[in-house]
Formats: structure tokens, C-alpha cells, sequence
């Protein structure tokens, strides 16, 4: 559940916007904000760009395997085809 979707569900006004976006490699869509905006990889590994000077968080859908113990045993993997 993203930030902003968390916040709306308990009442709270959110402080940025979170959108995933599918069909696109993480490396094309770098590529492609990159020409426009400032960006930063704040979660790499998770497929999450932050655009520089905005409150805004694009992410890659992704897969997760659950692989080890407790909340960070986890596998991730962008995979911008993944089938929600």
C-alpha cells in the first residue's frame, strides 16, 4: 500500500503522490524522466524514482517473494509486465 493510499484510508492528508506505472523497463523510464526532471533512486532495488523538488514517487510494478524471516525476508523484483 502506497503512502498516499494509507493516509487517504485513515483519514489523513498525504504529504506526496505515489503512482506505479506499468509496460515500461525501470531503465526506460529513468531514461525518460531524467530528460525532464531531476531524479533521485531513492529504492532502487524497489523500483522507486523520486522526481527532485516534488513530492511525487514513480515506481515500477514489481513481484514479491517472500525468502527469509520477518518484514524484510523478502525477494523483490521490478518487473514492469507483471500481471496484477
Amino acid at each position: 500500500m502506497s503512502g498516499a493510499v494509507r493516509d487517504a484510508c485513515l483519514g489523513l492528508a498525504s504529504k506526496d503522490c505515489n503512482i506505479e506505472v506499468y509496460g515500461i523497463a525501470p531503465e526506460k523510464l529513468k531514461q525518460f524522466l531524467s530528460l525532464r526532471y531531476g531524479i533521485d533512486l531513492v529504492a532502487d532495488a524497489f523500483g522507486v524514482v523520486k522526481i527532485r523538488h516534488y513530492p511525487i514517487d514513480i515506481s515500477i510494478s514489481r513481484r514479491e517473494s517472500k525468502k527469509g524471516l520477518g518484514h524484510i525476508g523478502f525477494e523483490v523484483l521490478s518487473d514492469p509486465y507483471v500481471i496484477v
